[in-house]
């Protein structure tokens, strides 16, 4: 019943935005020097399994994507740590 209201639509746009960055900061923490082994591991683990869902899987229900989130969470706040502490560096 909600569906189309202006302030689920900003939601599920805002969703959307926090979990692409989310994925872009995996992505990314693949490269940086800084990151520990394990977090890289885990960031590819993560990536490869998204790639799956996507591509062979077709993503039909996003009850697969609930167990990725924290992880997919815990590497946008990593790699936001990592550049807040470079700043801070310079």
């Amino acid at each position: 019943t909600w569906r189309g209201n202006i302030f689920i639509e900003i939601l599920r746009y805002l969703c959307l935005v926090v979990i692409n960055l989310s994925l872009a900061s995996l992505f990314f923490l693949l490269f940086l020097r800084s990151t520990p082994n394990y977090l890289k591991i885990v960031a590819l683990g993560v990536l490869c399994t998204f790639v799956y869902y996507v591509f062979f899987q077709r993503m039909n229900e996003e009850r697969y994507m609930t167990p990725l989130l924290p992880l997919m969470y815990i590497g946008l706040i990593t790699l936001t740590a990592n550049v807040i502490k470079r700043g801070k560096k310079t």
